[in-house]
């Protein structure tokens, strides 16, 4: 009830649809820990692998801050804070990085859990914390500059070279550089920072504004 009671309830004529809503929610239910062992309680992982990735969390975002915003957004603290855009996987016991893997998705995941964290519940006060010296906004901003290092194909289009491990899920085998995906997500992304940054009156949302339309 935990997962299910602050969720949409679905009643449907169709008994397939409603069976798999209810899943859904099943394997919701299935990324929630609570153990002494876990840094965090309650701690969201992410399917077998126990750990955190922002990128699968993205796939629920809504649900997730539904159902327990505040830990969303400590789980999002911890990825910058320990990932420091180094590193994609998180471990849930120690404060360290899991696994030495950087995915190109990570600031779309961001993006969409940030997004769906604020409009679930209208707090924008996310973007003002505080981790490892800087604010959530300034790690948006960087990840903006990151994805600009690889801004090399024509017209400024996200190039992400040959077989760096950048790309997850999104790719086909020995083939990375120009991926249409990644650079639709890019354009979804800078338009969202320009809209952020005009918000807050930042002289760059000029520049982020016209990054989405190069």
């Amino acid at each position: 009830r935990r997962i299910a009671d602050p969720l949409p309830a679905l009643k449907t004529q169709s008994p397939q649809l409603d069976n798999l809503y209810r899943r859904c929610l099943g394997s919701l239910a299935f990324c929630r820990w609570q153990r002494s062992d876990f840094r965090r309680q309650p701690q969201w992982v992410v399917g077998g692998f126990i750990c955190v990735v922002t990128w699968d969390f993205s796939f629920s975002a809504y649900a997730l801050n539904l159902i327990e915003p505040q830990a969303i957004r400590q789980t999002l603290r911890d990825v910058l804070d320990i990932g420091r855009m180094q590193a994609s996987y998180i471990d849930i016991r120690e404060r360290r990085v899991l696994a030495p893997y950087l995915y190109i998705q990570e600031p779309f995941a961001l993006r969409e859990l940030i997004g769906a964290y604020m409009t679930v519940t209208g707090d924008r006060s996310i973007l003002d914390d505080q981790v490892a010296g800087a604010s959530m906004y300034e790690w948006l901003k960087r990840w903006g500059g990151k994805l600009n290092e690889f801004a090399t194909g024509p017209g400024g289009l996200v190039d992400l070279g040959d077989a760096n491990e950048l790309l997850l899920e999104l790719r086909t085998d020995d083939y990375d550089h120009i991926v249409p995906a990644v650079n639709g997500l890019a354009v979804e992304y800078f338009r969202w920072l320009a809209q952020l940054a005009r918000e807050r009156k930042d002289p760059d949302a000029a520049r982020f504004a016209a990054r989405a339309e190069a």
